[in-house]
């Protein structure tokens, strides 16, 4: 899962860069390596890390790549799958400011 983490965040770095075609493989790429970690623990440092989580972190990069309303959608439904005591931390709230000003985790 660390691996599908690098990715995403690779994917929103070049999407910032507005290298469209570069975050769309950093996407894919984060995506298998989320289904190759599917059921896989995450280390105890990655508390955060959840399938929900890495649905916000591609909204983000969705975002930047001017796809707003699928931004927009992954995001929301990542937001409905996450823990309840994520829903409030200011690492989301940063998270979702990203996808959209308007996106809370009160959603």
């Amino acid at each position: 899962m660390l691996v599908a983490y690098a990715h995403m965040r690779r994917a929103e770095l070049l999407a910032a860069r507005a290298e469209t075609r570069e975050a769309q493989r950093a996407m894919a790429a984060a995506d298998v390596a989320t289904e190759t970690a599917d059921g896989v623990e995450p280390p105890e440092a990655m508390y955060w890390w959840t399938p929900g989580f890495g649905a916000v972190q591609r909204g983000g990069a969705l975002a930047l790549l001017g796809r707003h309303s699928e931004a927009v959608r992954e995001a929301t439904q990542g937001l409905a799958t996450m823990p309840h005591e994520h829903r409030r931390t200011e690492w989301l709230a940063s998270a979702l400011r990203r996808v959209d000003p308007d996106l809370t985790g009160d959603a």
